[in-house]
């Protein structure tokens, strides 16, 4: 089921609506480093394939958000953009049955909104847990490409619950909560595809992306099932651009189990919550194994948040803590989103995401990738190769 439906702010939010029906708006802080976003839509089409889902549509079509880095000193003006199209806040609304709005309410702030282009900043992909919308990652997005990255997040259209295309069109996800192994793997593989078609798409400026970014090696990183994503498209992308890569919290299947990350030099993280760890999960052990076994060259380490649960890693921390939602019920809040705060959540995610990549794709020294920092006490190691 979506992570929208995990976002049970139900009971908290009916006594406020009760009372107020028509919040003001709700903005989230700018991010925090040096560079501000400029934030462009794109509908990439595959014309080499079918859509896997639905029969009638001839090409499988892609909705990505672009985050592109602009200096501060070159952007003029920025500007609030809505969180979530009206469509899709609605839909996620409706999911954890309200019938009054909420996550319309969301904006970002920091947006540029002059004219600018860069095609020669680092480039990451990021994918989705299953059956999620791109838009529920959308300040983390924001977060990382502060510090100077291009952020590409991909909508799986089909897998996620809800798909807004920029022309109104709207595509509903397939998948329901009794969803079988066999449909994970299945949707597993229809996501590799998709990345490694946004890839191409984005690094030649084809098939709907309107600009190509001059990048020989990229990074990836995902959440849950897109973490699994992410390993998974480092083995299958012949061409070996993409070099690094981040699994928040995902639990593994896939290729990857077998075949380890692929060849050539390949460096990975694994980003736990604070009950999801090599020792509780088989699936994480195989991965060891199996890379230890075939990559043994491979940089890879495993690390965790305190205090942290598997929707830590998305934006709905930020979401609760920003909005005052927590404070209204914190056990429901705290049970589903772990009780370290989300502002905090965000500025530890957005730090060691950065520290990685800026280790493999800037081949910069990153001290706090090596082991415990007192600057950030709630993240411990437990695993290196």
């Amino acid at each position: 089921a979506a992570m929208a439906r995990i976002f049970l702010f139900l009971v908290c939010v009916v006594s406020v609506f009760a009372q107020n029906i028509t919040l003001s708006p709700i903005i989230l802080p700018a991010p925090p480093g040096p560079y501000v976003s400029k934030l462009s839509v794109h509908v990439l089409t595959d014309t080499s394939r079918p859509d896997p889902y639905n029969s009638s549509e001839p090409h499988r079509r892609l909705v990505v958000s672009v985050f592109d880095p602009v200096p501060k000193s070159q952007c003029s003006k920025t500007c609030e953009v809505q969180y979530m199209p009206p469509a899709t806040a609605a839909h996620e609304d409706a999911s954890i049955g309200l019938n009054v709005p909420l996550l319309e309410q969301f904006k970002l702030s920091g947006i540029c909104c002059n004219q600018y282009s860069n095609e020669d900043t680092p480039l990451l992909i990021f994918s989705t847990g299953f059956g999620v919308s791109r838009l529920e990652y959308g300040a983390m997005a924001q977060y990382v490409s502060s510090y100077g990255y291009t952020i590409v997040t991909v909508d799986h259209t089909y897998d996620a619950d809800i798909v807004e295309f920029p022309d109104g069109q709207i595509a509903l996800g397939v998948f329901t909560g009794n969803t079988t192994d066999a449909e994970v793997a299945g949707a597993l593989a229809v996501r590799t595809e998709d990345v490694l078609f946004v890839l191409d798409a984005v690094t030649k400026g084809a098939h709907g992306c309107s600009y190509s970014y001059k990048a020989n090696k990229v990074g990836m990183y995902g959440h849950s099932l897109g973490g699994v994503t992410a390993s998974n498209a480092m083995l299958n992308d012949t061409q070996h651009r993409i070099t690094g890569g981040i699994n928040l919290d995902g639990g593994y299947l896939g290729p990857v189990l077998e075949d380890g990350l692929g060849s050539g030099k390949k460096s990975f993280l694994l980003f736990g919550s604070a009950v999801h760890n090599s020792s509780s999960d088989p699936s994480w052990e195989q991965f060891w194994e199996t890379t230890d076994k075939l990559d043994p060259q491979d940089w890879r380490k495993e690390i965790h948040l305190k205090d942290s649960l598997h929707t830590t890693f998305s934006d709905f921390p930020l979401l609760a803590d920003v909005s005052g939602f927590r404070q209204i019920d914190p056990d429901l809040v705290n049970g589903e989103l772990g009780t370290i705060n989300g502002v905090r959540a965000m500025q530890i995610l957005t730090t060691y995401i950065t520290a990685f990549f800026n280790m493999v794709l800037k081949g910069k020294k990153e001290p706090l990738l090596g082991g415990p920092s007192k600057e950030f006490p709630e993240v411990y190691f437990t695993r290196s190769g």
